[in-house]
């Protein structure tokens, strides 16, 4: 999907969103496509039932509020909102920093996919140290593998022990 030219061609949003005239052409073309998709998706998710992810947005009460939603000034809105991914921006969605709430411009802001996939309802979190974490992330925290931290917690470790305890991978790079 691309952005509709209408954006494109807007002098005054592209000024809004590259003051400082970094991006070429092409490379805002992209951006504003990226983005483009990422509001078309978030409204068909929670508010199209024919949509296959909509059981896990709409039907759980997930909305796109009424601001972004609007037909004619929408995404003009969405876009001043957010403003363009970070960067060059192409592997940045769309997150909610709350997942039981709706898309909007207090609870979105653009993340990167690793960003992402700790921020899913699926999670295991861990709160160890006063810090709530993912798994993924408490394993890259103390340089364990995730698998690893996940196994010794299924088999009944403590958190401590689980993330503390040096693995022999470790024990065995250290020696040699």
């Amino acid at each position: 999907m691309k952005a509709p030219k209408k954006y494109l061609r807007d002098i005054a949003l592209r000024e809004e969103l590259d003051p400082e005239d970094t991006l070429t052409d092409e490379m805002y073309s992209k951006l504003l496509a990226k983005c483009y998709n990422a509001h078309q998706h978030c409204k068909s998710r929670c508010h199209n039932p024919n949509d296959k992810r909509f059981v896990k947005y709409g039907e759980r009460g997930i909305k796109v509020c009424q601001k972004w939603r609007n037909r004619d000034t929408g995404f003009y809105n969405f876009i001043l909102d957010m403003g363009l991914p970070p960067g060059e921006g192409l592997q940045w969605s769309i997150e909610r920093q709350d997942v039981n709430k709706g898309y909007q411009p207090d609870n979105c802001c653009w993340l990167d996919m690793k960003g992402q996939a700790n921020n899913r309802t699926n999670n295991t979190m861990i709160n160890f140290m006063g810090q709530v974490k993912s798994l993924s992330e408490w394993a890259e925290t103390v340089g364990m593998p995730a698998k690893v931290v996940s196994r010794r917690i299924n088999k009944g470790w403590s958190t401590s022990d689980a993330l503390l305890t040096p693995y022999a991978g470790q024990a065995e790079e250290e020696v040699s």
